[in-house]
């Protein structure tokens, strides 16, 4: 066989092997493209299933905002009576008659009554709402079973003039209907399960509800591809969305919104994209075998010579030189072709030293963010979260998949309130260059936030691509600082307590001195009545005198040493015998038995429990319970007692100012101001440490530590 009859046939087997590959490339091609394509419509559909479902949920929300402050119904609840029902029954009608709720239902808890207002075709018993009640203060919305079906529950609650209260209940069945209005898209349906079990969903045929089974579903969002149901194939996206009590007594289980879309358009599609890629490939093959005819020597060996240069190229040889003799085009393109790839293999060598670069500094500055030890957020301009450091995650117990692409609004108002919001906005705009805030979180702790802008990294008019926000605990810092002040204000006040009382006790003798002189003398009634009261309001002087100077008494007993059990017990006794005939308040003690002996003087200790108690007992009106208690703390190196009284409390503006001299809440000639700062005196002295916890209207509970003798 001669060698040109060789090589057209060679060609003609190349380019039919080439026709196969390039219809299986082709295939492969499509069908990737077919699955980023069914991912992206199934993302949007889900995405569109999941908003609708949630715009419901908006809708009842507005709704009980709505109630709670519509006149009508604060006007009909407030004078509730059998009239007031029916008009808020009306008014209820003519609200959501068009709202697309199903039904309203109002019960009132003094008397467990229960009134239904259906705004549709169905009805409910009252065997069917009769496990409804407002389990909270303020509105919430709930999912739960309801006629064999789920439903989507508002609940609001207002409270009557003379007590109990009135309340309402938004109700949207979540049946067949409501998912059909779930989806836009007329080859996709929408379907509510409870764990892996199918409940209900926007199915037509009711042979496909008893196939329907979506195993794997226990994540927030999943998606599953090519699944048959009912010999048909769904591409289906599930979305978990809350948990709910299925029963009475049941455990709660996970509710998840399905979305299912038809994989039949894609199929159709796709066969015909095969049949007509199959044509044109065997057309261009027909062709270029007929072409091979004239042109296989001089255009398939230098096509075979690239083709080869070209997959060593691919395989990372970028030294390939390719030959060819004579002046052509096909010569200049070799030439090219070689140029080419000296050029990527140089730039590949570039590039791999870049990427090995960027991986390096990368890295370390994610050690210098992550070393830092201050939360640290960093948003876009949109306000989306696009780093955070673990010692944020860390402090306020986040998870980082919590908050990367989710928007900064989301985290906490004790965190990111409207004003640091605002102060965000006016960083990323470029007005300002730094700000600092101090917030509070729900640990008492204070953080000062700082922000700063994010400089951009690309060349457009605005420079500023992001704000970086910096938590920082400042909460040890305030508090030492408050010590600090509080202590130096007690050191001068002392001193100028001791001062005064010193200079003032001299002339105070003198007056008392005089007055009981006088009141010996005088006989006219009036007179001595007089004489009385200046004696009186003499001693109460003298009383605040002696006072101040126990407050500015900084001398300790050193080798004190008290039983801080018989000391409460004493005080105790005499607390009780003091007020047997005045309000009926119940003192009860809880005393841990074996306590050592504690740092202090007896007498101290006796005036600190005194002043506690009689502040306990002046802060009950007329009948309450005082709980004192003693136990020794973890690390046995302090005693802890505790004075706990359910008075009227002390108001929370008051309570930094509650130990300063001078400063109390009851009415002239009750107290000096000074009880609690001798209080405080006393026991800093020894080295202890007091606290105090108060609510207005539900009591208050001070804990005294004082040092244990080991």
């Amino acid at each position: 066989m001669k060698i040109f009859t060789k090589t057209l046939l060679f060609f003609i087997s190349l380019i039919l092997l080439e026709a196969v590959l390039s219809i299986s490339i082709i295939t492969n091609i499509v069908e990737k493209n077919y699955v980023d394509n069914a991912r992206n419509e199934l993302g949007i559909e889900a995405a569109i299933v999941y908003e609708n479902y949630n715009s419901w949920k908006r809708n009842i929300w507005k709704k009980l905002i709505f109630l709670k402050e519509d006149e009508v119904i604060l006007r009909g609840v407030r004078n509730y009576s059998p009239f007031a029902k029916r008009v808020i029954m009306g008014h209820l009608y003519s609200t959501f008659i068009r709202s697309g709720i199903d039904y309203v239902v109002m019960r009132d808890t003094e008397k467990d009554l229960y009134n239904i207002l259906s705004l549709g075709l169905s009805t409910l018993s009252l065997s069917d709402v009769s496990d409804f009640k407002s389990s909270r203060l303020h509105p919430y919305i709930e999912i739960n079973r309801l006629k064999d079906n789920l439903a989507m529950i508002g609940v609001v609650r207002f409270e009557k003039k003379d007590g109990g209260y009135i309340e309402f209940f938004l109700i949207k069945m979540m049946n067949k209907e409501f998912c059909k209005h779930l989806t836009l898209n007329q080859s996709s349906y929408a379907a509510f399960f409870i764990n892996n079990d199918f409940i209900f969903g926007s199915f037509e045929d009711a042979e496909i509800k008893p196939s329907i089974s979506v195993t794997g579903i226990d994540t927030a969002y999943g998606e599953f591809y090519n699944v048959e149901i009912n010999r048909s194939y769904y591409n289906i996206a599930s979305q978990m969305l809350e948990n709910i009590a299925v029963g009475k007594n049941s455990s709660p289980q996970i509710l998840y919104l399905v979305t299912f879309l038809s994989n039949q358009p894609y199929i159709e599609r796709l066969n015909l994209i095969k049949k007509t890629a199959l044509y044109v490939t065997l057309s261009v093959a027909f062709l270029t075998i007929i072409l091979s005819l004239f042109f296989s020597k001089n255009i398939t060996n230098p096509i075979k010579a690239l083709l080869n240069a070209m997959y060593n190229i691919k395989n990372g040889r970028y030294d390939i030189n390719v030959r060819i003799e004579g002046k052509n085009e096909i010569s200049k393109l070799f030439e090219g072709f070689n140029e080419m790839a000296e050029k990527l293999g140089e730039d590949k060598k570039m590039m791999e030293k870049y990427i090995n670069e960027i991986m390096i500094l990368n890295e370390y500055n994610e050690k210098i963010i992550h070393s830092i030890h201050a939360g640290i957020i960093i948003v876009d301009t949109d306000f989306f979260i696009k780093k955070v450091n673990r010692f944020f995650l860390t402090s306020f117990g986040y998870r980082e998949k919590e908050l990367l692409g989710n928007r900064i609004e989301k985290l906490p108002g004790e965190l990111v309130d409207d004003v640091i919001l605002k102060d965000i906005k006016e960083i990323v705009s470029g007005k300002k260059k730094s700000i600092s805030r101090i917030k509070g979180s729900r640990e008492t702790k204070l953080y000062e936030v700082k922000l700063y802008p994010l400089s951009s990294t690309q060349k457009n008019n605005n420079p500023v691509s992001g704000c970086i926000l910096v938590f920082e605990d400042i909460s040890k810092k305030v508090e030492l600082e408050e010590k600090i002040f509080h202590a130096e204000k007690l050191s001068s006040l002392s001193m100028l307590s001791a001062g005064v009382a010193h200079e003032i006790n001299n002339p105070l003798g003198s007056i008392m001195t005089n007055v009981q002189n006088l009141l010996d003398d005088e006989r006219e009634e009036s007179r001595r009545i007089s004489l009385k009261y200046i004696e009186q309001e003499t001693r109460r002087i003298a009383k605040i005198i002696q006072e101040l100077l126990t407050f500015s008494s900084v001398d300790p007993h050193p080798s004190a040493e008290t039983d801080v059990n018989e000391v409460i017990l004493q005080v105790v006794g005499m607390m009780k015998y003091a007020m047997r005939n005045h309000k009926q308040i119940v003192i009860t003690s809880h005393l841990a038995e074996d306590l050592p002996m504690a740092k202090i003087s007896s007498d101290e200790l006796k005036q600190v429990v005194i002043n506690l108690m009689t502040n306990s007992m002046q802060a009950i009106e007329k009948r309450g319970e005082i709980l004192v208690k003693s136990w020794q703390d973890e690390d046995n190196k302090m005693i802890d007692i505790v004075v706990q009284d359910n008075g009227r409390g002390i108001p929370s503006k008051h309570i930094s100012k509650i130990f300063d001299p001078f400063f109390t809440t009851k009415q002239d000639g009750e107290g000096t101001g000074l009880g609690l700062s001798i209080v405080y005196g006393i026991v800093k002295k020894y080295g202890g440490s007091i606290t105090i916890k108060s609510a207005e209207n539900k009591g208050t509970l001070i804990k005294v530590s004082v040092p244990a003798l080991l």
